[in-house]
């Protein structure tokens, strides 16, 4: 594990960030691995040091374990399975033997399904977009025991044109991954969504995108095709590509059981609205890491609707929005257990890690944050958030609705620079309860030039947004929340609208406990 470090200078924890958005997605790739090595180099102790060559002694052991097994089963003619021979022994279905042309200007979406096809009438296999193709296409649907490689140098293009989304709404994906199982999506290429074709005003604060809102399928004004979908699936493994520009929501699993994400770099415009990164609505046993985030809209949003999420687990990624880099809702319906972010860098995000609830239903228990530095800012107030470094939320949307509860959140070594403060608000009835800050250290500040910092935003929900002057540590609705080794901190660029470093709303707050808790004011 990767330790909050006071030596680490800050100019090597975020080097570079201000050019970020300027990058090209190769380069964010690169500048990420980079930050990575640095962060790792400056901050493991010698301790973590020995613990990581004893791990790489343990994993050598076991490579030379697996290849004796590997030898065996050869020698036995034991046989591997189609979910093995998608590991590099699987037939290969080239799209351009099927008919894509790969020009960018035609559109190959018939002759991409036929090579989807073809892979599953034979029992699966590789379906390769080759190096040095630019593949215009619609929507794509995806077997079981298909593994798609979009090659370095090769894009799958989304179009955006409403006929190359066929009715239901539900299926208006780039790519769409349904019901299936023993898929892979991988290959070092890129999936564009081109959101850039639906911007029809670039308006400075937020730009305005066409919506596919004048049909019976979506009457709302975020009509627009996701980019990749996998929709109650099963064994799946999605690493090295990027996923650039998507007119809406990129990647969105629904009620998946057993999915591993790694090494994935996704890059939304900052000024479109609604391009979530990731998007995790129920399932089961899902691992992320080493990802790479840059969206307008939340970066990891987790939430639930038609099943429960369990066993989510999010680790050493970057991740950067004009709204929350982690957000556990708001859609609610079923519970959230046992999820784990660890070992993140949040980069200058309008909120930074939070949890929700607006919905009957679901609640949220056995959650843990740990190992993450942070820098959160205001924005235009358009977007939600604060600048809140952590928000905890468990409000209905409407006033004669119930709403689930948070309970048992553990925060452990955060380290954050912020435009706000903690916030932590329940609801009568649905008290937010049993919540642990240990190692967490927070710094107040104002360096953005966006106003109207005095707000309590309670978004999306019957309350809005409430005037209100800002403390390191708002709570209301709440019980059992203890702080530990906690140091609280005012920045030397004071506001008119801080106020304490703890504010409570009267007769809702109890069992709060302060041990070895610091609190300073620079200002």
């Amino acid at each position: 594990c990767v330790l909050p470090c006071d030596s680490c200078p800050w100019s090597i924890r975020f080097r570079g960030q201000r050019r970020l958005l300027s990058l090209t997605c190769a380069q964010l790739e690169e500048e990420h691995s980079q930050q990575r090595r640095d962060f790792f180099n400056c901050c493991l102790s010698p301790r973590q040091t020995l613990f990581r060559e004893r791990k790489a002694m343990y994993r050598k052991s076991l490579i030379a374990e697996a290849a004796v097994l590997i030898l065996l089963c050869t020698i036995c003619s034991c046989s591997t399975g189609v979910r093995g021979r998608l590991h590099g022994t699987a037939p290969v279905y080239n799209v351009l033997s099927y008919g894509a042309v790969g020009d960018g200007v035609t559109m190959d979406t018939k002759s991409i399904q036929r090579t989807m096809d073809a892979a599953s009438a034979g029992g699966g296999g590789i379906v390769l977009l080759p190096s040095g193709h630019t593949f215009l296409s619609g929507l794509v649907c995806v077997s079981s025991n298909t593994a798609v490689e979009v090659q370095p140098n090769a894009s799958l293009v989304g179009s955006h044109r409403r006929i190359d989304y066929p009715y239901p709404r539900d299926q208006w994906y780039l790519l769409l991954f349904q019901d299936a199982e023993n898929v892979s999506l991988r290959g070092g290429g890129e999936i564009n969504g081109q959101a850039e074709a639906y911007v029809y005003d670039k308006n400075p604060v937020k730009y305005r995108l066409r919506s596919w809102n004048r049909t019976d399928q979506c009457t709302n004004t975020e009509c627009r095709p996701r980019l990749v979908g996998f929709i109650r699936t099963r064994n799946v493994q999605i690493h090295d590509v990027k996923l650039i520009q998507p007119a809406y929501w990129c990647m969105h699993l629904v009620d998946s059981v057993n999915v591993t994400v790694r090494n994935v770099t996704i890059f939304g415009d900052p000024m479109i609205p609604n391009n979530d990164g990731m998007d995790i609505d129920g399932g089961k046993d899902i691992a992320i890491s080493n990802c790479t985030i840059f969206t307008g809209d939340d970066a990891i949003c987790p939430k639930t609707h038609s099943m429960s999420l369990e066993n989510l687990s999010v680790r050493g990624c970057f991740l950067h929005t004009k709204s929350s880099a982690v957000k556990l809702g708001s859609g609610s319906q079923k519970d959230f257990r046992n999820l784990t972010f660890s070992d993140l860098v949040i980069h200058s995000s309008h909120r930074g890690v939070g949890i929700q609830l607006r919905d009957q239903g679901g609640n949220a228990e056995d959650i843990l944050f740990r190992n993450i530095n942070m820098t959160t800012q205001l924005y235009d107030i358009t977007w939600w958030g604060m600048g809140e470094p952590i928000y905890l939320t468990s409000i209905p949307r409407e006033s004669n609705a119930t709403v689930g509860s948070i309970r048992n959140v553990r925060f452990e070594n955060i380290r954050a620079r912020s435009e706000g403060g903690i916030f932590v608000a329940g609801y009568a009835g649905s008290e937010v309860s049993d919540i642990t800050f240990e190692n967490v250290t927070v710094e107040m500040d104002k360096w953005s030039r966006y106003p109207l910092g005095y707000f309590h935003d309670y978004r999306p929900s019957f309350i809005g947004l409430q005037p209100h002057n800002i403390s390191l540590l708002y709570l209301e609705h709440a019980k059992g929340v203890a702080l530990r080794n906690v140091e609280l901190s005012f920045g030397s660029n004071p506001q008119w609208w801080w106020d304490t470093f703890v504010d409570t709303l009267p007769r809702t707050v109890s069992g709060l406990v302060f041990e070895g808790v610091r609190m300073n004011d620079a200002s």
